[in-house]
């Protein structure tokens, strides 16, 4: 769904950019709907990663749960970064784009050296310490990188592409997701269901799903074919 989205949003954000169009609603619009799912996911995989992981994959596979929490969370942040590297894409900051990417990657490489080198207990196994040094290595560039780039579209492309409705994405998911596990805190086949319907009666009340987004978003795939 993100990728679906991000096609879509990169065509509509050039042919607004060469309209003389401001960004900033089509954006939100995007990244609302890359939120709307992205946000239980991770809610989910932060609770039950052993869970998750063993429907997936064999169990054998399965070496550290908290290396999956920290990267589903690495990902979730970089959802804003994605969003903010095509928003520079379409106003033709080129420039900004590689050099901010570039930085990212060079960035997780000298913190995965800097945690891979650093004294770890004796107790703690050398292949969980050195996955669990990468991912967070992972997570601080996501969280920079983020930063960067938010930065850099708000002074450079003049786009503001985070919402009150985002916010109140990110409020619903963690209230239903915290009202839902302690409710069924050790039983997931409970905990999801309860859980996806309280988050969306939520989002629905408040009014931040309503059939009209729907239309928005098919009008803005038909500026994409005209």
């Amino acid at each position: 769904l993100p990728i679906g989205l991000f096609d879509m949003f990169i065509h509509v954000a050039i042919v607004k950019t060469h309209k003389g169009e401001d960004l900033t609603e089509v954006s939100r619009q995007v990244l609302k709907w890359i939120l709307l799912p992205t946000m239980p996911l991770l809610i989910i995989i932060l609770l039950f990663p052993s869970e998750i992981l063993a429907f997936l994959f064999h169990k054998t596979y399965v070496k550290d749960f908290g290396v999956t929490q920290i990267l589903a969370i690495s990902y979730f942040i970089l959802s804003f970064s994605w969003v903010a590297e095509r928003i520079l894409a379409a106003k033709n900051k080129k420039l900004l784009r590689v050099a901010s990417n570039y930085l990212f990657a060079s960035m997780f490489i000298i913190l995965s050296l800097i945690f891979a080198l650093a004294p770890r207990s004796s107790a703690e196994p050398n292949e969980v310490g050195s996955l669990a040094s990468i991912a967070l290595a992972y997570l601080i560039s996501s969280m920079l990188d983020a930063s960067g780039k938010f930065i850099l579209v708000v002074t450079k492309a003049k786009v503001f592409f985070i919402g009150m409705d985002h916010m109140k994405i990110l409020g619903t998911g963690l209230l239903a997701g915290f009202v839902a596990y302690l409710l069924f805190p050790n039983n997931p086949l409970l905990f999801l269901p309860f859980f996806l319907f309280l988050y969306f009666a939520i989002l629905w009340i408040i009014r931040i799903i309503r059939t009209k987004n729907l239309y928005d978003l098919r009008s803005n795939n038909e500026t994409i074919e005209q």
